[in-house]
């Protein structure tokens, strides 16, 4: 979300890209804030802009989200022949507001790969 919010400068187009709603965006990036303990994002009614601390978090979540493409195109390539898949650990409201996009685009990119879903708390998520 925060990638997406940092490429258009908007919650809301973020929110649409995503396949929720801005109020669902809203929420999922107050949450964010408040468990990092620092604001990620400065709103107005022109759009959305990033922090100092936010355009750094951006930076760190691009590096991972580019790690988990690897993943998945490693696991392509290993499975070679083999039908791949991959295990993704969400927190609910991850898995309730996030992951059904990124599951979909990810079928849409690698039809083949078998994707394993386990909804836990946020600790296990960590862990």
């Amino acid at each position: 979300m925060l990638v997406a919010i940092a490429e258009l400068q908007s919650l809301g187009g973020a929110a649409r890209r995503l396949g929720t709603t801005q109020p669902n965006a809203s929420r999922l990036l107050a949450r964010l804030e408040r468990h990092l303990g620092v604001a990620l994002v400065d709103r107005s009614p022109t759009g959305s802009r990033l922090t100092t601390e936010g355009t750094v978090v951006v930076e760190w979540a691009r590096e991972a989200l580019q790690a988990m493409e690897r993943v998945v195109l490693g696991s392509q390539a290993l499975g070679a022949g083999r039908r791949s898949s991959i295990a993704v650990h969400a927190s609910m409201t991850v898995a309730e507001h996030l992951v059904p996009a990124w599951l979909a685009e990810l079928r849409r990119r690698l039809p083949d790969v078998h994707v394993s879903l386990c909804v836990c708390n946020s600790r296990a998520v960590v862990d």
